[in-house]
């Protein structure tokens, strides 16, 4: 208590206008003693403020920065059960509206969604724009598709100039003859005899505009068996890939 309020009279506390009710209470009761008070030092007296002078273990609660659990908050806002699965966005924003953030939050709530499991299963919100580009996939048995041509005319070496020769497009296998002429016959003679023979007929046959390949006897033999001829574009080998 500051001894200069004790000083006041009774008229002058009741005009005091800040004055507290308890503090004029004290004032009031102090004025029926004779009493003599002194200040003191508080590093002095020791007595008065042992309590509050009593030393504590400083035992202060650490601010986190990191949230090791944020998958918690994910988890209580986004249920087991499969009537509340929500979208990435829908589950940050739910997480936002119980007052918590962090600045990663939506990529956060984006990499929980791609691991929960019933999400991945139910296909939720999954649009065209979500979709792999849509490519026609050939399926190929091994020695469906061949292609077929000849190389050479090469300086005669007994009687032969030419090689005949088919590719495997899936196993890469090769078929090779030499021959002594390019003509249509050699080619009709050897697929009977050299491929369908010995790996089955297949199911496309890929060849230049050669006349050894384009004509009547070859077209004959295709149709026969069903094998699709497909002629490969001039100057551009993309065709037979």
């Amino acid at each position: 208590m500051d001894l200069t309020l004790l000083n006041y009279t009774t008229i002058e506390k009741e005009l005091l206008p800040d004055a507290k009710p308890r503090l004029i209470w004290w004032m009031l009761l102090l004025q029926e003693f004779d009493i003599e008070i002194k200040d003191k030092k508080g590093a002095e007296n020791l007595v008065a403020d042992h309590l509050s002078r009593i030393e504590r273990e400083s035992n202060p609660m650490p601010i986190q920065d990191e949230f090791h659990d944020k998958k918690l908050f994910f988890h209580q806002r986004h249920p087991a059960s499969g009537s509340d699965h929500y979208g990435s966005t829908r589950t940050a924003q739910k997480v936002l509206d119980r007052g918590l953030y962090w600045p990663t939050i939506f990529r956060n709530a984006h990499q929980f969604i791609s691991t929960c499991e019933q999400c991945q299963n139910a296909g939720m919100t999954i649009s065209r724009r979500h979709e792999m580009p849509q490519q026609p996939i050939l399926f190929c048995e091994i020695f469906d598709m061949w292609g077929i041509d000849f190389m050479g005319p090469f300086p005669i070496s007994n009687e032969y100039s030419y090689i005949l020769l088919v590719v495997n497009y899936v196993s890469q296998w090769v078929e090779a003859i030499a021959t002594k002429t390019n003509h249509a016959k050699v080619v009709v003679d050897f697929l009977k005899f050299n491929i369908f023979c010995w790996f089955g007929v297949p199911k496309a046959l890929i060849s230049d505009q050669g006349t050894h390949f384009c004509n009547r006897a070859m077209s004959s033999l295709l149709d026969k068996y069903g094998v699709v001829h497909q002629i490969a574009t001039i100057y551009h080998l993309q065709t037979n890939e």
